[in-house]
């Protein structure tokens, strides 16, 4: 499936790939597309329209705290995307 940004980094992010604070926005987009396909088990067109929401770049994806990973992508989802970053 195609990311919704494309990636600019030479080796292709995927859910297991540990976000880096180094990452633009559209490495972040790309990572958290991946992880809503491949672990959260999204439609395309679900996890494009969440990824297009994410704001900001690598040390957002750790500063955001539970509450916010849940506003975003529910109660469950968001509590497991937020465990995969501790």
């Amino acid at each position: 499936p195609p990311q919704p940004i494309p990636s600019q980094s030479p080796t292709r992010i995927v859910a297991s790939s540990t976000p880096q604070w180094t990452w633009t926005n559209a490495h972040c987009k790309a990572w958290l597309y991946e992880v809503c396909i491949t672990l959260l088990n999204y439609s395309v067109e679900r996890a494009q329209a969440l990824c297009w929401k994410f704001l900001g770049f690598g040390p957002t994806l750790y500063a955001m705290d539970r509450s916010e990973w849940e506003a975003l992508l529910g109660r469950y989802d968001g509590m497991g995307v937020y465990s995969l970053l501790l």
